[in-house]
Protein backbone atom coordinates (compact mmCIF):
# COMPACT_ATOMS: atom_id res chain seq x y z
CA UNK A 1 0.00 0.00 0.00
CA UNK A 2 1.26 3.46 -0.96
CA UNK A 3 1.21 6.26 1.57
CA UNK A 4 1.04 9.83 0.39
CA UNK A 5 3.37 12.06 2.38
CA UNK A 6 2.74 15.35 0.68
CA UNK A 7 0.44 17.40 -1.43
CA UNK A 8 0.86 17.53 -5.19
CA UNK A 9 -0.95 20.11 -7.26
CA UNK A 10 -1.16 20.10 -11.02
CA UNK A 11 -3.16 23.29 -11.19
CA UNK A 12 -1.87 26.46 -12.75
CA UNK A 13 -3.15 29.97 -13.15
CA UNK A 14 -2.96 32.77 -15.68
CA UNK A 15 -2.90 36.51 -15.13
CA UNK A 16 -4.91 38.71 -17.47
CA UNK A 17 -6.01 42.20 -18.41
CA UNK A 18 -9.29 42.13 -20.36
CA UNK A 19 -11.39 44.95 -21.74
CA UNK A 20 -14.86 43.49 -21.67
CA UNK A 21 -18.05 42.93 -19.77
CA UNK A 22 -19.68 40.33 -17.57
CA UNK A 23 -21.99 37.93 -19.38
CA UNK A 24 -24.44 35.48 -17.92
CA UNK A 25 -25.54 33.48 -20.97
CA UNK A 26 -25.18 29.81 -21.79
CA UNK A 27 -22.66 28.83 -24.46
CA UNK A 28 -25.58 27.94 -26.71
CA UNK A 29 -27.12 31.41 -26.30
CA UNK A 30 -23.77 33.07 -27.00
CA UNK A 31 -23.22 30.90 -30.07
CA UNK A 32 -26.67 31.72 -31.49
CA UNK A 33 -26.12 35.46 -30.93
CA UNK A 34 -22.59 35.64 -32.31
CA UNK A 35 -22.45 32.90 -34.95
CA UNK A 36 -25.97 31.82 -35.86
CA UNK A 37 -28.08 28.71 -35.83
CA UNK A 38 -26.93 25.50 -34.18
CA UNK A 39 -27.13 22.16 -35.93
CA UNK A 40 -29.64 19.97 -34.06
CA UNK A 41 -27.10 17.13 -33.86
CA UNK A 42 -24.55 19.32 -32.03
CA UNK A 43 -24.13 18.45 -28.38
CA UNK A 44 -23.00 20.80 -25.62
CA UNK A 45 -19.31 19.94 -26.08
CA UNK A 46 -19.33 20.62 -29.82
CA UNK A 47 -21.17 23.93 -29.28
CA UNK A 48 -18.55 24.91 -26.68
CA UNK A 49 -15.70 23.98 -29.05
CA UNK A 50 -17.28 25.84 -31.98
CA UNK A 51 -17.89 28.93 -29.85
CA UNK A 52 -14.30 29.01 -28.60
CA UNK A 53 -12.99 28.50 -32.14
CA UNK A 54 -15.12 31.43 -33.35
CA UNK A 55 -13.98 33.63 -30.46
CA UNK A 56 -10.32 32.75 -30.97
CA UNK A 57 -10.55 33.40 -34.73
CA UNK A 58 -11.94 36.87 -33.92
CA UNK A 59 -9.47 37.69 -31.10
CA UNK A 60 -12.20 37.58 -28.47
CA UNK A 61 -11.66 35.93 -25.09
CA UNK A 62 -14.11 34.32 -22.71
CA UNK A 63 -12.84 33.93 -19.15
CA UNK A 64 -14.71 31.85 -16.64
CA UNK A 65 -13.99 31.37 -12.95
CA UNK A 66 -12.08 34.62 -12.53
CA UNK A 67 -11.22 35.74 -9.05
CA UNK A 68 -13.53 38.45 -7.78
CA UNK A 69 -16.03 38.17 -10.67
CA UNK A 70 -19.33 36.31 -10.36
CA UNK A 71 -19.99 35.89 -14.10
CA UNK A 72 -18.01 35.00 -17.20
CA UNK A 73 -16.10 37.87 -18.82
CA UNK A 74 -16.09 38.29 -22.59
CA UNK A 75 -13.99 40.86 -24.41
CA UNK A 76 -10.56 41.61 -25.79
CA UNK A 77 -7.46 40.52 -23.89
CA UNK A 78 -4.99 43.39 -23.61
CA UNK A 79 -2.37 41.39 -21.72
CA UNK A 80 -2.08 37.93 -20.29
CA UNK A 81 0.40 35.27 -19.36
CA UNK A 82 0.48 32.00 -17.51
CA UNK A 83 3.01 30.86 -14.93
CA UNK A 84 2.18 33.65 -12.45
CA UNK A 85 3.83 36.43 -14.50
CA UNK A 86 2.22 39.13 -16.59
CA UNK A 87 4.46 40.37 -19.38
CA UNK A 88 4.78 44.09 -20.03
CA UNK A 89 2.56 45.55 -22.72
CA UNK A 90 0.98 48.84 -23.69
CA UNK A 91 -2.00 50.14 -25.64
CA UNK A 92 -2.35 53.70 -26.95
CA UNK A 93 -5.47 55.65 -26.08
CA UNK A 94 -6.69 55.79 -29.73
CA UNK A 95 -6.23 52.00 -29.99
CA UNK A 96 -8.06 51.55 -26.70
CA UNK A 97 -10.99 53.61 -28.03
CA UNK A 98 -11.19 51.31 -31.08
CA UNK A 99 -11.19 48.26 -28.80
CA UNK A 100 -13.99 49.78 -26.70
CA UNK A 101 -16.02 50.10 -29.91
CA UNK A 102 -15.29 46.47 -30.84
CA UNK A 103 -16.33 45.27 -27.38
CA UNK A 104 -19.43 47.45 -27.68
CA UNK A 105 -20.41 45.60 -30.87
CA UNK A 106 -19.98 42.24 -29.11
CA UNK A 107 -22.07 43.52 -26.21
CA UNK A 108 -24.80 44.67 -28.59
CA UNK A 109 -24.88 41.31 -30.42
CA UNK A 110 -25.23 39.50 -27.10
CA UNK A 111 -27.92 41.88 -25.87
CA UNK A 112 -25.99 42.64 -22.70
CA UNK A 113 -26.75 45.53 -20.35
CA UNK A 114 -23.43 45.08 -18.49
CA UNK A 115 -20.98 47.96 -18.32
CA UNK A 116 -17.72 47.68 -20.28
CA UNK A 117 -14.84 47.57 -17.81
CA UNK A 118 -11.15 46.82 -17.58
CA UNK A 119 -10.68 43.54 -15.69
CA UNK A 120 -7.44 42.33 -14.17
CA UNK A 121 -6.80 39.20 -12.19
CA UNK A 122 -5.94 35.54 -12.32
CA UNK A 123 -7.91 32.51 -13.36
CA UNK A 124 -7.38 28.78 -13.13
CA UNK A 125 -6.16 27.05 -16.25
Amino acid sequence: MKIRNGFVSNSSSASFVVLGFEIDLSYEEMYRSLVGDIDQKDDEDSIYESLHEFLEDNNIVLHAECSGVNSDIIGVQLAGQSNYMLESSSCSFPDLKVLVDVVGLIKEKLGSESEIKLYTGTRSC
